[in-house]
C-alpha cells in the first residue's frame, strides 16, 4: 500500500516565528489549559482559529494552516524543553570549564516563560540537587544618619531597695528624671508619692519556669513510656512461658505415647510367638 506524501511548506522566518509566539501569549491561557473536556476542546479550536486568521493578516507571507501553527508551536515547545534539559545538566558537572549548552534564543524564552513548570519542574532544596543562586542575599543596614534621628527614649528609672523591717517586703524608688519637682514639694511628700512597698514578693515569682515544665513533662512521658515497654515486656515474658510450657507438656506427651506404642508393639510380637 502507498503511503501518502506529506506536503511539506516553507520553512517558518524570524519575523512568521515571533508573531507565532506573540498569539499563542494573548490567546495562553485557553490553549496551556488542561482540562481535557468538550467545551475546552472547542475553545481551543476556536482560539488556532483566531490566531490562524490574525496571523496570515500580519504576517503577509505564505499561508499558514491552523495544523501547521500547532505543529510548528509543539515544535518549539519540543526545543525549549531539550535545551533546557542541557543547560541544567551542565550545572551540575564537575571539573569547571565553560557551559557548552546552547542558549535560547528570544522567542525561546518567551516560550519557556509560558511552560517554566514543564520545562524546569520544581526547583529542589534538598541535598546535591540544590542549585546555587544567582543573586547574592542582600541585607538593608540603616546608615549612621537613621540612628541620629532616633530622639532618646524617656524612661523612668527605678531602684529597688530592700526593706529593714522584713526580708519579705521591697521598696520601689520611683523616680523621674525628666519631670523636675515643685519647688514647694518636700522630701517626705516625694517618698509617700514614690514609694511602692510590695508584701510578699516570692510568692508573686512563679516557682517553674517554662523551660521546667516543658523538662519536667518530658520526664514525666519518658517514665510513661519506659512503664509501657515494661508492662509489654512483662506480658511477652508470661506468653512465652505459657508457651514454653505447653511445648513441654506436649513433648512428654508424645514420649509417653512413643513409650506406649513400643510396649504394646512388644506385647504383639510376644503374643505372636507363643
Amino acid at each position: 500500500m502507498d503511503k501518502v506524501k506529506r506536503d511539506r511548506s516553507a520553512n517558518f522566518s524570524l519575523h512568521e516565528r515571533e508573531i507565532l509566539v506573540s498569539l499563542v501569549q494573548k490567546y495562553h491561557a485557553v490553549l496551556e489549559n488542561k482540562q481535557s473536556d468538550a467545551s475546552t476542546w472547542k475553545m481551543k479550536e476556536a482560539a488556532w482559529e483566531s490566531i490562524q486568521n490574525e496571523f496570515n493578516a500580519r504576517s503577509g507571507g505564505i499561508f499558514r494552516s491552523t495544523k501547521t501553527l500547532k505543529v510548528k508551536y509543539e515544535g518549539l515547545k519540543r526545543t525549549v524543553r531539550k535545551k533546557s534539559a542541557a543547560c541544567r545538566s551542565e550545572l551540575y558537572r564537575t571539573g569547571g570549564g565553560k557551559n557548552t549548552a546552547p542558549p535560547l534564543d528570544n522567542v525561546e524564552e518567551q516560550i519557556k516563560a509560558m511552560i517554566t513548570l514543564s520545562a524546569d519542574g520544581l526547583e529542589s532544596i534538598f541535598d546535591s540537587d540544590v542549585l546555587p543562586q544567582n543573586q547574592e542575599d542582600t541585607i538593608d543596614v540603616p546608615k549612621m544618619e537613621e540612628f541620629l534621628r532616633i530622639p532618646p527614649l524617656q524612661m523612668d528609672t527605678t531602684e529597688v531597695v530592700e526593706s529593714e523591717a522584713t526580708q519579705n517586703q521591697v521598696v520601689l524608688l520611683v523616680t523621674n528624671e525628666f519631670e523636675p519637682l515643685p519647688p514647694t514639694t518636700s522630701a517626705e511628700t516625694v517618698l509617700e508619692t514614690n514609694i511602692l512597698k510590695v508584701d510578699n514578693v516570692n510568692a508573686n515569682v512563679p516557682k517553674k519556669t517554662l523551660f521546667d515544665e516543658l523538662t519536667q513533662a518530658k520526664l514525666e512521658l519518658v517514665q510513661l513510656q519506659k512503664d509501657f515497654l515494661e508492662a509489654e515486656i512483662n506480658e511477652k515474658k508470661k506468653v512465652w512461658e505459657f508457651e514454653e510450657n505447653e511445648r513441654k507438656k506436649e513433648a512428654e506427651f508424645k514420649e509417653k505415647e512413643r513409650k506406649w506404642k513400643e510396649e504394646e508393639y512388644k506385647l504383639k510380637l510376644g503374643n505372636n510367638f507363643k
